[in-house]
């Protein structure tokens, strides 16, 4: 008798788990839904910002500043390293880390721009140049495409 009670507790258990998983699924997806609606929401305001600067390119002499004459290459490349500050995206992290080992086995010089802690530990990890770091705080609850103001370009 005391069998059966084990058992069915088991079965019970299985299926408050199951449950409980089913419903943080449906909150992950819900969140990634909102975060991809936000992200091709900066879709129009990227196309603006990228169209100025190339018509801003063409207008502007090379000579005119430092900045924008062509330098010597000093060999080394740059990495720009989005990961996240935790580890509670399933393989993101590894599978973005072990794509980028396979990289950086060829590369001697290699400078690193890290987005994130977890990038930020990978990088010191294998002992490369860190050049700057940030971690997101509250991304994306700041500002949305429609608090923005349009400048003002004739093109």
């Amino acid at each position: 008798m005391a069998n059966i009670k084990i058992i069915r507790r088991r079965i019970k258990s299985a299926q408050n788990i199951s449950q409980i998983t089913r419903a943080m699924q449906m909150v992950a997806a819900s969140k990634m839904k909102k975060a991809q609606d936000k992200a091709l929401a900066g879709k129009p305001y990227a196309d603006k910002i990228y169209a100025a600067v190339r018509n801003l390119a063409g207008r502007v002499d090379p000579e005119a500043h430092n900045l924008l004459k062509k330098g010597e290459s000093s060999g080394s490349k740059l990495y720009i390293l989005i990961s996240t500050n935790k580890g509670l995206l399933g393989g993101l992290n590894t599978n973005l880390f072990r794509h980028m080992a396979n990289w950086l086995k060829n590369e001697e010089k290699a400078e690193f721009v890290t987005i994130g802690k977890k990038g930020e530990s990978f990088v010191v990890k294998w002992g490369r140049k860190l050049t700057a770091d940030q971690q997101f705080f509250n991304c994306l609850k700041t500002g949305a495409f429609t608090q923005t103001n349009p400048a003002d370009y004739d093109f």
